[in-house]
């Protein structure tokens, strides 16, 4: 037979055409996977997080304190410009909102401070707090809130409008303890002397010197008295002093004021011995001036020997005398013997004993305003110090009688020290009583921070100061329901003479007794969880777009397949028609042998397609769980 040359087969049912669709197909399916896993590796760039309040009062300063982050490593952002606005809510989107003038010292730090003031001429409602910052690796930082504008409220212009602030321990619960006085025993003559301790709440700072304030007074009557007071340390570690050799002296002042500074290493037990000195009271109760205790009140006797024996002295000094020749008790002949008096009254062994214990936190900050008292005008200035060497810190100004944040700052310590300088508001801005509050963790504070009170008066006259102590007693007497306090609430005419010094000495004493807090501002703004929620949004929405092009492309690859598997069924099955025809032509026909060999045939090309849908069923169900998992 003459040979017939074969057709060309059709580009579609070449081998080349097989191997293209299947490389494109495999192209495909790896691209929307890459894609898939892209989704799921996008993160937010930047973030803005704020706090504050968000009721502003027209005129005032607010306060915000803020940090910006690159998300992706957690690196702090010092942002290249910044900006604020108020828009007015339900607005059409034309009105451009009216800028806030930044009054921030320290938007060129990784910690910014964000302070402005409120405009006056705003009208009361809802607006919207929108806030702008560029960085050069990140697009945007953008974050809006809603906030109330509204009149600023006249401020207390006394301390008995202020309520009395909570304590918040910096102690675990069932941790706390506060000081402890216990009296072991007591003169049966001169006075019923009670102690009291400040900080009453009992919260030493450990490895940080504190000053620790005493009150002596006579009992019930609130009395001040003057005395000699000797702690010795019987238990604990006070910096590098030892137990039993560790010891203080010191001699409260004719208000009943003594101080000394501790440094608590741990838990402290003190042993307070008292002896009184020269009375500080008229029969009508009120306090002598200093000159004429010696001149009008003997000393008052106590339960040693040696004391009765100085009273004794002194009232034979008197009878001599008399009451008005001051000037002979201070001869030459009488002097010595009037400080031979005092040797041995600080000598002589006190039985007036007391037991103090003095409990100590970690709290890892220390706050000492430079003034107790402070007036506009002046700067606040604060010393800070902490057990961390090379850290940032942060400090707050608050408004006591609202908890308003009205100013920020954030520094860096440097071998454990620093301070913070605030400029004073005005009497008609903020209330009587400001607080001061340092601290370290922006995230939230657990234990590490600190709190101290000033107090603000109007003007810098020293009679001003003089009241703000008066003030200031009376608060603590409404409060604190203390026989001492009432008691002095009511010497308005003794501190006539007491110098600027003396005043603020006084005033520091009062400011520590009042219990420490912390504010912790509600978050007003967080782009980074708005963000994220949008982010995840999105994800979802990828998602679900890659799962249905997943789904195409598996029906397409699919039917592919199938095509392909159709295609070679039936080349195997003309193949094998053709060498049967052969066969037959050598062989003589066995139709019993014939439809064996079909059925073979046709079982072995069933399985092949079997396998292979299979193994396109399993890779389909893979790439949607590994889809569905991103």
């Amino acid at each position: 037979m003459p040979s017939e040359s074969a057709e060309p087969l059709p580009f579609w049912r070449r081998p080349v055409a097989y191997r293209s669709a299947i490389g494109l197909y495999v192209f495909l399916v790896l691209a929307l996977g890459a894609f898939a896993v892209s989704v799921n590796v996008v993160q937010v760039e930047g973030a803005a997080y704020l706090r504050g309040h968000s009721d502003f009062e027209k005129g005032r300063t607010v306060g915000l304190r803020g940090v910006f982050q690159y998300s992706p490593t957690g690196e702090l952002l010092v942002p290249e410009t910044f900006e604020t606005r108020l828009i007015p809510t339900g607005d059409d989107g034309n009105h451009e909102g009216h800028e806030l003038e930044l009054i921030s010292r320290n938007l060129d730090r990784t910690w910014p401070d964000v302070t402005f003031r409120v405009p006056d001429d705003l009208p009361d409602g809802e607006y919207e707090f929108r806030i702008h910052a560029t960085h050069d690796r990140v697009s945007s930082l953008t974050g809006s809130t809603t906030v109330s504008v509204s009149e600023r409220p006249d401020p207390a212009k006394t301390l008995h409008q202020l309520p009395w602030p909570q304590l918040r321990p910096r102690c675990d619960e069932d941790k706390c303890t506060r000081n402890e006085v216990r009296q072991i025993s007591q003169c049966d003559v001169g006075p019923d002397i009670a102690l009291e301790v400040i900080p009453s709440e009992g919260e030493l700072i450990r490895s940080q010197k504190q000053r620790v304030f005493l009150r002596i007074f006579e009992r019930g009557t609130g009395r001040p008295v003057r005395s000699y007071v000797e702690l010795r340390l019987v238990d604990g570690m006070a910096g590098e002093m030892e137990l039993d050799t560790a010891s203080w002296t010191v001699t409260s002042d004719r208000f009943g004021f003594a101080s000394v500074d501790i440094t608590a290493v741990t838990d402290l037990r003190l042993e307070a011995k008292i002896a009184a000195v020269p009375t500080d009271h008229a029969e009508d109760g009120s306090l002598v001036p200093e000159a004429d205790l010696h001149r009008k009140f003997p000393l008052v006797k106590d339960c040693s020997p040696g004391f009765n024996e100085i009273a004794e002295e002194q009232e034979d000094l008197d009878q001599r005398h008399g009451d008005s020749d001051f000037d002979a008790l201070l001869s030459d002949e009488n002097s010595e013997d009037l400080l031979d008096q005092d040797e041995e009254l600080k000598d002589s062994p006190p039985q007036n004993l007391f037991e103090i214990a003095l409990p100590a936190i970690s709290a890892q900050f220390t706050i000492e305003p430079a003034r107790s008292i402070v007036t506009e005008g002046h700067d606040i200035e604060a010393n800070i110090r902490s057990i961390l060497r090379e850290r940032t810190y942060m400090v707050d100004l608050y408004d006591f009688e609202d908890n308003r944040l009205l100013d920020t700052l954030s520094l860096n310590l440097r071998d454990g020290a620093g301070g913070a300088k605030f400029t004073t508001p005005s009497t008609d801005e903020a209330s009587r009583l400001l607080r001061l509050q340092t601290y370290q963790s922006f995230y939230g504070v657990t234990h590490g921070w600190d709190s101290k009170y000033v107090l603000l008066v109007s003007d810098y006259d020293i009679e001003t100061y003089r009241e703000g102590l008066q003030d200031l007693w009376s608060w603590l007497a409404l409060h604190r329901d203390d026989p001492h306090y009432s008691f002095l609430a009511t010497q308005d005419e003794e501190l006539e003479g007491l110098s600027r010094t003396a005043v603020l000495r006084l005033a520091n004493a009062a400011l520590a007794d009042i219990p420490n807090t912390l504010e912790e501002p509600q978050v007003l703004i967080n782009t980074r969880q708005a963000d994220v929620a949008a982010l995840a949004e999105w994800r979802e929405e990828m998602r679900g777009l890659v799962m249905v092009m997943m789904s195409i492309l598996l029906l397409l690859g699919l039917a592919v397949v199938l095509y392909f598997i159709a295609i070679g069924i039936r080349r195997q099955q003309r193949e094998a028609i053709e060498i049967r025809a052969i066969e037959l032509e050598f062989e003589d026909p066995d139709p019993t042998a014939q439809r064996r060999a079909e059925l073979i045939e046709r079982f072995v090309v069933a399985l092949q397609a079997t396998i292979v849908f299979g193994m396109l069923l399993a890779f389909a169900v893979g790439i949607v769980v590994v889809v569905s998992i991103l």
